[in-house]
C-alpha cells in the first residue's frame, strides 16, 4: 500500500532528512492519513537528537501541496475536519527543534502554503505559484497563515493575499520575502542550506531553533482557532438548512 509521505536520508548529508508528500495524483493535497503520518515523523524527529535538518517537498513537478483534499472537507464540521489536525501538525512543525526547509517544487495553495510557512525557510522553483483562496470558499485560513504570513511579507501584503485573493508568482514571493530564494538552481540552494546546518553541532542547532520558534503569540493562536471553528460551523449549518429546504 502506498504511503502518503516518503522519507529518506539526504544523500551525503549527515543528520539531514527528505520528506516527500506522496499524492501527486491529487497535487499532493493532504488528507487525514498524510497528516497522521507527518505527525508521527515529526515525533520521531523530536526524539532523534542527531537530526539537524528536514527538507519537505512535493512529489512530481506539478505541485508542492494543493492544501487540504476537498473531498475530505465536504460536509465536515471544524471539530471533525482536517483544520484542527493540520493546525496541530503544522504548529508542531514550526516548533520542531531541527531546521526545516520547504523545497517548493510547484504550486503552494491554501493549506499547502500554510505548510510551507511553518518551515524555517522556503526555497522555490521559478514557476511556483502561491495563493490563499479560502475566503472564496466561505472559510478562513486555519493552519497558521493568519499568524505566519504577516511576519513573512508584512501585514498589507498578507491582507492582499488573504482578503483580496491575490495569487503571486515565485519572483514576487522572493521580492516580498515569502521565499528566501527562487530560481532554476533552487535545488542547489536547498542542498547548500542543508549542508551548512547539518555541519553544525546538533545541540546548538536544536537550542537555537527552539529559542527562535518561541515567538508565536498564544492569543493569536486562540483567535485563529476560534474564527476557523465558527466559520466551519456557519458553513455546516447553511448546508444543513439548504438540504432541509430541498
Amino acid at each position: 500500500m502506498r504511503t502518503s509521505i516518503l522519507t529518506s536520508k539526504l544523500s551525503g548529508i549527515n543528520g539531514g532528512w527528505l520528506l516527500c508528500l506522496n499524492r501527486c495524483d491529487r497535487a499532493n493535497a493532504y488528507n487525514e492519513t498524510m497528516l497522521i503520518e507527518l505527525d508521527q515523523f515529526l515525533t520521531n524527529v523530536i526524539a532523534d537528537k542527531s537530526v539537524r535538518c528536514i527538507v519537505i517537498s512535493g512529489s512530481g513537478d506539478r505541485a508542492f501541496c494543493a492544501g487540504a483534499d476537498r473531498d475530505e472537507l465536504a460536509g465536515r464540521r471544524a471539530k471533525d475536519g482536517l483544520d484542527l489536525l493540520s493546525r496541530s501538525v503544522f504548529d508542531k512543525l514550526a516548533t520542531l527543534p531541527a531546521a526545516t526547509i520547504a523545497r517548493i517544487n510547484g504550486a503552494a495553495i491554501g493549506g499547502g502554503l500554510e505548510l510551507a510557512l511553518a518551515c524555517d525557510v522556503r526555497v522555490s522553483a521559478p514557476d511556483a505559484v502561491f495563493a490563499l483562496p479560502e475566503l472564496a470558499l466561505g472559510i478562513a485560513p486555519g493552519a497558521g497563515a493568519l499568524r505566519r504570513l504577516p511576519s513573512a511579507v508584512g501585514l498589507a501584503r498578507a491582507m492582499e493575499m488573504v482578503l483580496f485573493g491575490v495569487k503571486i508568482d515565485a519572483p514576487t514571493a522572493a521580492a516580498w520575502g515569502m521565499v528566501s530564494y527562487q530560481g532554476s538552481d533552487y535545488e542547489d540552494v536547498v542542498k547548500a542550506y542543508a549542508d551548512y546546518v547539518c555541519s553544525c553541532d546538533p545541540l546548538a542547532v536544536r537550542l537555537t531553533k527552539t529559542v527562535l520558534a518561541t515567538t508565536n503569540g498564544t492569543a493569536q493562536m486562540q483567535l485563529e482557532a476560534t474564527a476557523q471553528a465558527l466559520l466551519y460551523e456557519l458553513r455546516y449549518e447553511k448546508s444543513a438548512l439548504s438540504e432541509r429546504a430541498v
